[in-house]
């Protein structure tokens, strides 16, 4: 299996980056201030800061990557710390009060980037 294989098809890339894997990312940056930003939000004591950062904010695990760009997280650490990709082809939208007998199915396909940094990369604080 590739890396390419391995990441498209095993690791959650789009999931929020949780707060543990915020203080693992800490331990892999050269810059100091990089990794103290990481570790107090990762910290219980600054809750609404992450919340607003990772879950308001819509960030994945890609972008908490470029908001840290010192950081040199080996790969073994990614797929240790990322959380595993479960395939989810289709959504069941079906109502049986509004069609009995039918199935719905809803399907997005994704035209947008996989990662903020594409864009701009916004800065932890």
């Amino acid at each position: 299996c590739t890396v390419g294989r391995a990441l498209r098809w095993f690791v959650d890339l789009s999931a929020p980056p949780s707060k543990a894997f915020l203080a693992q990312l800490a331990r892999y940056c050269a810059d100091g201030a990089e990794a103290a930003a990481l570790r107090e939000l990762a910290s219980d004591a600054r809750s609404a800061e992450y919340t607003r950062w990772a879950v308001d904010g819509r960030r994945n695990l890609l972008d908490a990557l470029a908001a840290a760009p010192s950081a040199s997280l080996p790969l073994g650490a990614l797929f240790e710390l990322a959380p595993k990709l479960h395939p989810r082809y289709y959504t069941i939208a079906s109502s049986p009060l509004a069609a009995p007998s039918a199935l719905h199915l809803t399907v997005k396909l994704l035209a947008e980037p996989a990662c903020r940094a594409a864009r701009a990369p916004e800065p932890l604080r």
